[in-house]
């Protein structure tokens, strides 16, 4: 089995473009997102489409999930963000046709599927915590109240734009970074089981960034932040 995960887009179409390029172009089929599709860079739509469009497998994370409630949460949402945060939200928010509201809205905060007889669970942070993730900080007690909670063999979770991965027994833990926001390229991550023992390859694609970095200045968006952490 080969799994192209990636996640935390943020609105960045070129990013996500470039990165399911080289995914086509290496065969693989089986492809997951861990949410945080939109507020940041300006292409919602073009984000929300293009991963509606394939039916690519993807949860909601905690942007797409304010964004989306902006309205019904009568501005709450924005009082509780940051400044940029919010200016994002709103500014997305304004932006997103009502069907790509609706999506985010729907989206599921976990998705579980199986590929050839292993079970994989993909939430936006740690299993049962959308807020949290799994990173080099995160406890051996708390990946294995993880690993009882997910009871899969794969689990995979962004929210800290941080590639990171770690087997706990019998289950292997992946971050896959954030696509839309690290300095080194498109980052995702090919997890691989073909041979023992599993892999995980993260991959940072070059893409056109002078038009994103335009993009960003004429829709008068703060700067998104940037990431190269590991």
């Amino acid at each position: 089995m080969v799994i192209a995960a990636f996640g935390d887009i943020h609105g960045n179409s070129p990013a996500l473009e470039a990165a399911l390029a080289e995914i086509d172009d290496a065969g693989i089929r089986t492809i997951v997102c861990t949410g945080d599709l939109v507020a940041g860079y300006p292409f919602p739509n073009e984000v929300v489409d293009c991963l509606n469009q394939r039916n690519i497998t993807t949860v909601q994370g905690l942007y797409d999930r304010l964004t989306a409630s902006l309205v019904r949460s009568g501005g709450q949402t924005l009082k509780r963000a940051s400044e940029d945060a919010a200016s994002a939200m709103r500014w997305t928010y304004d932006q997103l046709s009502s069907a790509n509201v609706e999506y985010l809205r729907a989206l599921p905060r976990v998705q579980r599927i199986t590929v050839d007889g292993l079970d994989v669970y993909v939430s936006h942070g740690a299993p049962n915590a959308v807020n949290d993730s799994i990173g080099e900080k995160t406890s051996d007690q708390r990946f294995e109240r993880y690993r009882e909670s997910a009871r899969a063999d794969i689990v995979i979770g962004g929210n800290t734009h941080s590639t990171f991965d770690r087997l706990v027994e019998d289950t292997l833990f992946v971050n896959p970074g954030s696509l839309g926001c690290d300095e080194r390229g498109a980052a995702y991550a090919i997890v691989s089981t073909e041979h023992q023992p599993w892999t995980v390859e993260y991959r940072f694609v070059e893409y056109n960034r002078e038009v994103v970095d335009d993009a960003v200045r004429s829709a008068g968006l703060p700067s998104p932040a940037l990431s190269t952490a590991k």
